[in-house]
């Protein structure tokens, strides 16, 4: 075995060591953070990946959202502490950040629908609104129509954030609610 071998061996070693004996911290992980006190959506009448709601606008545009740990669950819901809420790709201000769970714990940068902490009730508790409500807090005239000529529904859906506050002052972001809006 010749010198050069020898360099060449400790220089593959090197580099093993470097790289499989150093740890990195990346910062947050991209697997899903699940909370010790699940909050799900009581009242969904789809699951789509995502629990869904359903109104329509015939019907009067009301909707509700019922959030809701489990009865086994040491916690209560004290409340919800702050809702981000929009129509996918409308009616949203040049600028306006990305809308995303991490957008609803900075409330600088994405406006809260509700103007004050909702009420919980035990395990439980319900946000309500209407399309004419959602409309006149947005400052837009109609509903917007889902333009992709594959959807089968008619308008966009309403995606939501919530903030839930538990009676420990512990937070919880349930995963994304929408509701789908029918004619």
């Amino acid at each position: 075995m010749n010198i050069k071998n020898i360099y060449k061996i400790i220089l593959t070693l090197t580099v093993i060591v470097t790289v499989f004996g150093c740890t990195k911290d990346y910062g947050p992980s991209l697997q899903d953070a699940i909370s010790a006190t699940p909050v799900t959506v009581q009242n969904q009448k789809y699951f789509e990946r995502l629990p869904y709601v359903e109104t329509s606008i015939a019907g009067g545009g009301s909707i509700e959202v019922v959030l809701a740990i489990p009865e086994s669950s040491p916690r209560t819901i004290k409340e919800i502490t702050r809702i981000t809420l929009h129509a996918l790709t409308a009616a949203v201000p040049a600028g306006t950040p990305a809308f995303n769970a991490a957008t609803i714990q900075n409330p600088a940068s994405y406006y809260n629908y509700i103007t004050a902490p909702i009420a919980g009730s035990g395990k439980t508790v319900s946000f309500k609104t209407s399309i004419s409500e959602f409309l006149a807090k947005r400052k837009i005239t109609t509903y917007p129509k889902n333009t992709n000529v594959l959807a089968n529904v008619p308008n966009q859906d309403m995606q939501m954030f919530f903030l839930v506050t538990l009676d420990d002052n512990s937070t919880v972001i349930p995963v994304e609610t929408r509701c789908r809006v029918l004619n």
